[in-house]
C-alpha cells in the first residue's frame, strides 16, 4: 500500500490490503504444510525401503494428496478403471484355466499328456 492510498485513499482499503495480506500468508502456511506431508512420505517411503526391503509396503502418493474436487474425481476414476481392467485379466486367467480344465487336460499344457 502507497502512502498516498494511505492517507488519502478511501478508509476500507487499508483493511483490504492487510486482509490480502492475511489471504496470501495463510496461503504461504498451507504450501509449507503440504510440502512437508510430501516430505515425510518421501522419507517413511525411503526408511520402509531401507529396513525391510522386498517386504516394504509403503508407497509414495500417485495422485495430489489436496487437489479440486473435479481433479479428485479423475483420479478415483482412473483408479476405478485400473482396478476394474484387473480384475478382468484375473477373470481371463480363471477362465482359460477353467477351460483347460474342462477340455481334458486338467490344466496342463498339450505336451504334457503321459
Amino acid at each position: 500500500m502507497s502512502a498516498e492510498e494511505y492517507w488519502h485513499g478511501p478508509t476500507r482499503l487499508c483493511e483490504s490490503y492487510r486482509k490480502a495480506w492475511e489471504i496470501r500468508r495463510d496461503n504461504q502456511f498451507a504450501r509449507e504444510w503440504r510440502a512437508g506431508i510430501y516430505t515425510m512420505h518421501a522419507v517413511g517411503v525411503a526408511l520402509d525401503r531401507a529396513f525391510n526391503g522386498e517386504k516394504a509396503k509403503a508407497e509414495y502418493p500417485d495422485a495430489p494428496l489436496y487437489s479440486s474436487e473435479e481433479i479428485r474425481r479423475e483420479i478415483e476414476e482412473k483408479r476405478e478403471r485400473a482396478a476394474a481392467e484387473a480384475e478382468m485379466k484375473r477373470l481371463d486367467l480363471w477362465a482359460a484355466k477353467v477351460n483347460r480344465m474342462l477340455s481334458g487336460n486338467g490344466g496342463r499344457g498339450e505336451g504334457d499328456r503321459n
